[in-house]
């Protein structure tokens, strides 16, 4: 079981190592199974072709990005549960930083994370809309700190979103020049 496991490990890492490199399009199973050391048959027993790697993967990375916020709820001080969880979300998005690059491009999966980022925010907002805008913000806001490839650090992208996120967007007030806003 632990030889199966590490197979499985191999394959995701030859992927992300070659999404550095270049596009998931150009990327061939023949490369993978070359990279992760392993022999064809053994990357079919796990995925049916690269696209069905790259789906799971990308399941699974979307679990553990929207496992952040149940652990936030746990927390009893509401300042370190936003804190603590934009942290966690920008070294997550970090760290994997060659999926999200080529990921973030796929208007589908883009709606895929903000949907389920606003199912996962529906406890911070108990309000619909509430959790739509902030998900797809999050979403929106940590795709431009990826397509600027990362000019922020982790902690500075966790800051800046951070203090977004915890705006009193009500205090904003906007002059009316000329009928426009």
């Amino acid at each position: 079981m632990l030889q199966n496991t590490s197979a499985k490990a191999y394959i995701i890492t030859a992927l992300l190592e070659l999404l550095h490199q270049k596009t998931f399009s150009s990327i061939t199973v023949k490369e993978i199974v070359k990279r992760a050391g392993i022999s064809r048959s053994t990357f079919y027993v796990y995925y049916y072709d690269k696209y069905d790697l790259l789906e799971q993967l990308s399941k699974d990375i979307i679990n553990e990005f929207l496992a952040f916020y149940p652990q936030a709820k746990k927390m009893h001080h509401p300042h370190l549960k936003v804190e603590e969880t934009t942290k966690d979300i920008c070294n997550h998005v970090f760290s994997y930083q060659s999926f999200y690059k080529e990921q973030l491009k796929n208007p589908q999966f883009i709606h895929q994370l903000s949907r389920e980022l606003s199912a996962a925010l529906m406890h911070v907002y108990n309000h619909k809309s509430y959790a739509s805008f902030s998900s797809y913000g999050t979403v929106g806001f940590l795709a431009e700190w990826v397509y600027d490839s990362f000019q922020m650090t982790p902690e500075e992208a966790a800051i800046e979103l951070r203090k977004i996120g915890t705006t009193d967007w009500s205090s904003f007030t906007y002059k009316h020049e000329n009928g426009e806003l």
